[in-house]
């Protein structure tokens, strides 16, 4: 299958199709045919979400691609035309759908038990989208004989179902299969093509020749999408279309997926963020047409891109340091970063500060860096006696207000300090670079 995304003047919008020889009206529509499938929308506010959208119903659900197109070359004999949005030819359209899905399931029977079991999930999750998407229609329409046609489909996917999970849909109360952002496509568009009225920007075609597998496990295929996307929309102030890629098995080991962008005549990639096996991030790779504008080393790759996605994923593996840096929040920034060692949980620093010309940057352990804790010396923070103010305005509840300390935790490089506000605040923790000894008054 393949799909190819546009913008018009409502925002961008997607197509998807079995063979981009087909006809325009053969292919499945975001704009057109969203009413559809249930959650889905009609249009979306960047080419990233209308590119991770359209995959996921590629992925999720074929079968309602492939009705589409059933559906337009059975009515293209027509004499008039005939208009889908209309309840019988919706009818007719769910109903190929249900057909392309019995078909499949004639195909799993007579499959190998571990094939069988992997595609029984997929067929059980993409049977649960079509009953939702069914009754999502029922919802808005008028009891009539095309109402009960419906509800005669979805009682015929949920005996299929049954079949194929030897459980009963209803007394599973499933999920009711809306659309959502973070899942990763396991069937990638193998070229792509503007279908005709929509005005594209530019098509879309992705393929992988680096001898990487496809991603077939699937806690790994939705967690390394998830931090892709996150990635995505950390590099859209400096590429607006820039749209998640294929994600990819290395044969040695860890996963790969490829943030690119939309140009005359193809793809061009942006980055691509790597993963190992644990599903940490640990690189951020330039692409060659990246590399040419800023190298790995330099201070604008650090500030447009290294800094934005490690923020945005909440973490990226250190590898010298043998450890995994976490942002404090996201956006925060990647300057000075809590971590862990990998080999034994200790808690260690990661700075990353740039070289003294400030053309270059790199990232180490800060093993011993004195901070915030360096002002107050041993008994400074006495339990039940010492008063502090609290001095961080990213604090606002507690920014100025003043309480008693309770506890004092060292720490490696910092002490957490709980201090006691009382009037109706409480007790809470902070580091010591985010309170000063405030003095007794008079």
């Amino acid at each position: 299958m393949f799909i190819t995304v546009a913008k018009t003047d409502g925002g961008y919008v997607f197509a998807a199709g079995d063979n981009p020889s087909d006809e325009p009206g053969a292919f499945f529509q975001s704009q057109e045919d969203f009413f559809l499938v249930n959650g889905l929308p009609s249009t979306y506010g960047t080419y990233g979400e209308a590119h991770a959208y359209a995959h996921r119903l590629v992925r999720s659900m074929p079968s309602i691609v492939m009705a589409k197109k059933a559906w337009h070359y059975r009515t293209a004999i027509e004499s008039t035309p005939i208009l889908l949005g209309s309840e019988e030819n919706t009818v007719s359209l769910y109903n190929d759908q249900v057909n392309i899905v019995g078909e499949r399931v004639t195909d799993w029977k007579s499959m190998d038990p571990e094939d069988q079991e992997k595609e029984g999930e997929i067929l059980a999750s993409e049977m649960d989208g079509i009953v939702a998407n069914i009754e999502s229609v029922l919802q808005q329409v008028e009891e009539d004989e095309n109402t009960e046609e419906l509800a005669d489909l979805v009682e015929k996917i949920k005996d299929m179902r049954k079949q194929v999970t030897g459980e009963d849909p209803d007394e599973e109360g499933k999920e009711n299969g809306e659309l959502s952002l973070p899942e990763l496509p396991e069937a990638m568009p193998a070229a792509a093509i503007p279908p005709a009225g929509l005005g594209s920007t530019g098509s879309v075609k992705q393929s992988c020749s680096c001898g990487h597998q496809a991603i077939r496990d699937g806690l790994a295929e939705s967690a390394v999408r998830a931090f892709a996307e996150a990635a995505m929309c950390a590099v859209q102030p400096a590429h607006p279309e820039v749209f998640v890629g294929l994600a990819t098995r290395h044969p040695d080991g860890g996963y790969e997926v490829g943030l690119s962008e939309p140009v005359d005549g193809g793809v061009r990639d942006v980055v691509s963020l790597q993963f190992d096996d644990r599903l940490l991030l640990k690189r951020i790779v330039p692409s060659q047409s990246t590399h040419k504008r800023c190298s790995y080393g330099s201070a604008e790759f650090l500030e447009k891109y290294w800094e934005p996605v490690v923020s945005a994923v909440g973490h990226v593996l250190i590898g010298d340091a043998d450890a995994v840096a976490v942002p404090a929040f996201s956006g925060s920034g990647c300057g000075d970063m809590m971590a862990f060692k990998v080999s034994d949980g200790s808690e260690c620093r990661i700075r990353v500060s740039p070289s003294n010309d400030g053309a270059s940057w790199f990232a180490s352990e800060t093993n011993g860096a004195k901070t915030a804790s360096s002002r107050f010396k041993d008994g400074d923070l006495k339990p039940d006696e010492t008063q502090v103010r609290c001095t961080n305005r990213d604090l606002p509840t507690y920014y100025g207000r003043t309480g008693t300390v309770r506890k004092v935790a060292p720490k490696r490089d910092y002490a957490d300090v709980t201090v006691d506000f009382m009037r109706g605040l409480g007790e809470v923790v902070l580091t010591d670079k985010d309170i000063e000894i405030s003095p007794m008054p008079s």
